[in-house]
């Protein structure tokens, strides 16, 4: 049990369903093809419904690849939820003396180790990144117990409905007999003031709302969430951040208020912006006006 005093086209293999709520035993590339709505997709829809349609719909764009700081929080993960050995580092004798990657030894070390994340000698500093990541929430009071207690269920994915509305959610960890939710961030600043411009600018606030939905659906009772932030640069140091009440409320208003915002679109057939087909008057901003009259 945790032990914490803050904090308030596929088809599935192991569907159990409980209050509406099931759990799909697939994959991630399965689960990201389901064809039903995840809270990223309600995020994308509303700040813009016209590129969200023609890339998810449509498929007229192609979807961007993880950037480097993206990739770095899926491996960090990864470490958290498999442990170091998910890591490897290639060993010299694959590798010319120049550090290049030496053909078919190369091609057969690799082979072998091709669901790990390999680091070449020239990336110790990031195999090292990643045990520092390990290390820190190891030691981390707050952030131990909510990553590595046996109750911790990493991945989970859920599919539930709303209005005729299919939707999906990948929890990173859920605590399911002691109400709780992890979810797992890497950040340039992990600092209060920093995070909290972060759930403003990613909608993190939004994401939490949605599994809290899911979930307090499935149990009929109330779940706590909680962030744990790690540095995505040295020292990779942690900070644990529990949900406030203010914050679940204005996330659930604004997730509702994005549900609304989809089906309205989906019944209309309609995916453009609210401020389409308008001509706006546009003044300065308040900021610009208070350096004017300086």
């Amino acid at each position: 049990m945790v032990n914490t005093t803050t904090g308030s086209s596929a088809k599935p293999k192991y569907p159990v369903s409980m209050n509406g709520v099931k759990r799909l035993g697939v994959t991630g590339k399965e689960y990201r093809d389901w064809e039903a709505i995840s809270q990223s997709d309600l995020k994308s829809f509303h700040a813009n419904p016209q590129l969200w349609h023609e890339t998810t719909i449509q498929k007229l764009w192609t979807r961007t690849g993880p950037t480097n700081p993206q990739l770095f929080g899926i491996h960090a993960e990864r470490c958290l939820r498999e442990g170091l050995g998910a890591v490897v580092v290639a060993p010299a004798e694959v590798l010319a003396s120049n550090g290049a990657r030496r053909g078919n030894k190369w091609d057969e070390w690799s082979k072998a180790n091709e669901h790990k994340i390999i680091c070449t000698p020239k990336d110790a500093d990031r195999a090292r990144s990643f045990e520092r990541v390990f290390i820190n929430v190891a030691e981390h009071e707050k952030a131990n117990p909510l990553v590595f207690a046996p109750t911790a269920e990493w991945s989970t994915r859920w599919l539930w409905h709303r209005d005729e509305l299919p939707l999906k959610g990948e929890l990173d960890i859920v605590h399911q007999e002691d109400g709780i939710i992890v979810d797992v961030k890497t950040s340039a600043a992990p600092d209060y003031r920093h995070f909290q411009t972060s759930i403003e600018d990613f909608g993190y606030d939004v994401q939490a709302a949605c599994y809290l939905s899911a979930m307090e659906q499935r149990h009929g009772r109330g779940f706590h969430f909680f962030w744990v932030v790690i540095r995505n640069t040295r020292p990779y140091d942690v900070e644990v951040y529990a949900m406030s009440p203010n914050y679940r409320m204005r996330g659930i208003e604004k997730y509702e208020k994005y549900l609304r915002e989809f089906v309205e679109a989906r019944d209309a057939d309609y995916w453009r912006s609210p401020t389409h087909n308008l001509a706006r008057e546009i003044e300065p901003p308040r900021w610009a006006k208070a350096v004017h009259d300086e």
